[in-house]
């Protein structure tokens, strides 16, 4: 029972975190983020500024790190 039981003692100091008191952290930066506010493992910051993955805008595909829209002109 000393898992269990250090389990809920964890879970019971993160209920600032939000309404089910569950923190992941987050594999670029290793910040404490909510359970809610995960995306693909980073925090909502790291993933906004990752520029390895895949972006859409105006139909179009970019994957090779592109960072402005060649139709539009708006930044990826």
């Amino acid at each position: 029972m000393g898992i269990f039981s250090s389990l809920l003692n964890a879970f019971a100091g993160s209920s600032d975190a939000g309404d089910d008191g569950t923190t992941l952290t987050c594999d670029s930066c290793g910040g404490d983020v909510d359970e809610n506010e995960m995306q693909s493992g980073q925090c909502e910051e790291c993933y906004d500024s990752d520029d390895s993955g895949t972006k859409y805008c105006c139909g179009a595909i970019y994957e090779e790190g592109e960072d402005t829209c060649m139709s539009c002109g708006e930044p990826l």
